[in-house]
């Protein structure tokens, strides 16, 4: 009779183990943790799912340790008659060899390895396969990791983060390390303090995770500000960032404005366009321009960025558009108060003179039911849904709070919207009459004045049931109103939501959404709206700098065309030697975008324009989700709002006109103002090693994560060019490949 022990476990000599990298020491698989997200937190000797297999074992079968129905055993065996019949469950991308032990001391290899599959293998072995005597046999399968190209990289690992198990250096060149020197790179850094993933500990980030981070809190990495990450570390390089001056727009069109009337004869050559009484407003992109592509205060013009996006005034607006001042000074009043808090901010915006033209809030009348008179509605209505508290009701992490029949309960009705109307009665423009609206001059740049005759004195109701008292003046209830708006519990969760979705993912977890909420509400000090620590809190949250952007399909967001443009001008030092921020030689951006009968509108290429949203809904809907599979997955895809036929191929042809003739809508005015700088990737292109010329692009496009196949493209299409004549040709075929590649268009 034919006996026979069953045992299931790991053999762990290097003859049949490929060790997996492990990074962050701790006695675990990197790659398996990232698979399982929370178990690099347990101790590799506990037994997470109690199923009698160690963390450390199951992170070397690649099994689940959340799952204790899920580990590496022999489900089945038996003796048929003539042979053994042995049957386990695999993972696809390992090695299982059955090996059989007549003492449990010496353990030998029957018949070959066998691939795992992902569902269960069978394995039958006659007893001829054995040496004579051997008749009650032990059994026990061990797993191998394989590792075809012998880069340091089982096939398995390979697979998971998306690099090719037949090349060593299909990440990255061979001579910076290839394959292997690209995993340790995503390891390194990938915790808020600069660690290794899957722990606590401060460390040094990789060039990887430094340009990763600046992706979400600059208009784009270049070498000099990674190294800047590097050597400061993620929150030293933010409390830097927190010191930089304020960089203006104001006194640009200001500039314009001193010279509009000596200009006026001459308006055809200069790079900017006016009439004999204003300068327009789409001169503001100019001063933005440069200060998003060399301002050294950079989180703050990401910052600022996303907030114009949130608090919209827009040059589609015709009483905006032909004037400048007012547009160049919302906007500064947005970076000013981008470090400072949200009330002050939420205050500012509710004053400014742009913004009450362009949502009608000045020179908003109080009720005269006799002359069929009412307060205008627009601000009271968009102050309420997108700057503070949104349309339902929200808990802390953001989910919506449901009524007992499950549904939605809004924030707010329409009568309190006529309530809050009644709020916004009484501005004007300060050192003009009521109804004057100037085209120029210092009451466009200043906040609004109370004209306490044209404002409803009356006691008013907000949507709690808080009464503001009757007799207040216009400052009074304005103030108390943004204070309650302030206060409101939604608009924690509501502002820290769409500022994670512009900086980091269009799908922050409930748990991301709740843990910056917090920080909203309390900043450690009991103070609410503290912009600094929000924004702490969003770029060094554990979600944004860990390896969910590697794992996790719903994470990341598509970077908007803007984002791209400037990332790319960065990349090329456009302009980066002007002489003076006021400087009409120096660098220009201009287009006249939605000047009527424009031959070369930008936003018809890439539906957006900086200060330029066709509605205050900003250039897309937050909750605007992709028809389709992401739809069907409940995910959110706003940037995408922004992809359609048109602007897929358009913003194509719109990136081959920047890249070699800059970014202005007629180069030929003021003297051929600075393009693109290409010497530094000509002389990398001389220099032959277009593996590197392309970890370049990938470093600063792509964040690292361009994989085998758009790197091949990049280096055929950088070899189709010969050398020499037409360096500079290489270097924007590979940039021209990297920019609608989907590892440079999502950010991760």
């Amino acid at each position: 009779m034919r006996t026979y022990i069953m045992i299931a476990g790991m053999l762990l000599n290097q003859e049949l183990w490929a060790n997996p990298s492990d990074w962050n020491g701790n006695g675990m698989a990197d790659s398996w943790e990232m698979l399982y997200p929370g178990v690099a937190a347990s101790a590799p000797t506990a037994d997470s799912d109690g199923d009698g297999r160690t963390n450390a074992d199951e992170s070397k079968a690649f099994t689940n340790p959340f799952d204790p129905a899920e580990r590496l055993e022999l489900s089945d065996m038996r003796w048929t008659g003539d042979r053994w019949r042995l049957q386990w469950k695999t993972e696809a991308g390992l090695n299982y060899q059955v090996l059989w032990s007549s003492d449990l001391q010496s353990w030998n290899t029957v018949g070959l390895p066998r691939p795992g599959t992902g569902g269960v293998v069978i394995a039958e072995i006659a007893p001829a396969a054995l040496p004579v005597g051997a008749d009650s046999p032990y059994w026990k399968v061990a797993v191998r990791l394989p590792d075809t190209d012998a880069d340091g990289l089982g096939d398995a690992e390979e697979k998971l983060i998306g690099s090719d198990p037949l090349s060593s250096s299909s990440m990255r060149a061979a001579s910076q390390g290839g394959d292997g020197a690209y995993w340790r790179d995503v390891m390194l850094g990938a915790n808020p303090l600069g660690g290794a993933a899957g722990t606590a500990s401060s460390g040094v980030p990789s060039e990887l995770n430094a340009s990763r981070f600046l992706a979400q809190a600059s208009m784009g990495p270049i070498p000099e500000e990674i190294a800047a990450v590097r050597d400061l570390g993620y929150a030293g390089w933010l409390n830097a960032q927190f010191n930089q001056p304020v960089e203006l727009l104001l006194p640009y069109i200001r500039f314009l404005e001193g010279r509009r009337a000596s200009d006026v004869p001459n308006a055809s050559q200069l790079p900017y366009l006016h009439g004999a009484d204003y300068v327009f407003a789409d001169n503001c992109t100019t001063p933005w321009m440069r200060n998003a592509l060399w301002s050294p205060g950079q989180l703050r013009q990401r910052l600022t960025w996303a907030l114009s996006q949130i608090f919209v005034v827009s040059t589609q607006d015709g009483n905006l558009f032909y004037r400048g001042e007012a547009v160049a000074d919302f906007y500064d009043t947005l970076s000013r108060g981008a470090f400072g808090n949200f009330k002050d901010l939420l205050n500012s915006v509710t004053k400014h003179p742009a913004m009450g033209v362009y949502l009608s809030s000045i020179f908003n009348r109080k009720p005269n039911p006799e002359i069929n008179q009412y307060p205008d509605e627009n601000y009271a209505r968009e102050i309420m849904q997108l700057f503070s508290i949104g349309l339902r009701k929200l808990n802390p992490d953001g989910s919506p709070v449901l009524d007992a029949n499950g549904e939605e309960i809004p924030t707010y009705t329409h009568a309190d919207i006529k309530e809050m109307a009644r709020v916004f009665t009484g501005f004007r423009i300060q050192g003009q009459p009521w109804g004057i609206l100037p085209v120029t001059g210092s009451g466009l740049s200043s906040p609004m004045a109370s004209d306490e005759t044209q404002h409803d004195t009356n006691p008013k109701r907000l949507p709690d049931g808080t009464i503001l008292p009757a007799g207040q003046g216009v400052s009074k209830d304005v103030d108390d109103a943004v204070t309650w708006l302030f206060n409101h519990p939604n608009t924690a969760p509501f502002i820290s939501e769409r500022l994670i979705r512009f900086l980091v993912t269009s799908n922050p977890s409930r748990a991301y959404v709740k843990r910056v909420s917090d920080v909203f509400a309390n900043n450690g000090q009991g103070i609410r709206g503290d912009m600094k620590a929000i924004v702490s809190a969003i770029l060094l949250d554990p979600e944004a700098r860990g390896l969910d952007y590697i794992t996790n399909p719903n994470f990341g967001r598509m970077k908007e065309p803007v984002i791209r443009m400037t990332t790319v001008a960065r990349m090329l030092k456009a302009g980066k030697t002007q002489s003076s921020s006021t400087d009409l030689s120096g660098f220009q951006f201009w287009w006249t975008a939605y000047l009527a009968g424009s031959s070369n509108p930008l936003h018809r290429d890439m539906e957006q324009h900086p200060l330029a949203s066709p509605t205050v809904f900003n250039f897309f809907n937050a909750r605007y989700q992709l028809p389709g599979e992401v739809a069907s997955a409940g995910l959110y895809s706003p940037e995408m709002q922004m992809l359609n036929p048109v602007t897929a191929t358009a913003s194509i042809n719109r990136w081959f006109s920047f890249l070699p003739a800059g970014y202005h809508s007629n180069p030929s005015q003021a003297g051929q103002p600075p393009r693109n700088d290409w010497a530094e990737m000509i002389a990398m292109s001389r220099a032959g090693n277009d593996e590197e010329f392309v970890d370049k692009i990938n470093l600063l496009l792509g964040n690292t994560r361009v994989g085998p196949s758009t790197r091949n493209q990049m280096k055929s299409a950088i070899q189709w060019a010969s050398a020499g004549s037409f360096d500079q040709h290489r270097a924007m075929n590979g940039i021209m490949i990297a920019l609608p590649a989907p590892e440079c268009v999502i950010q991760k």
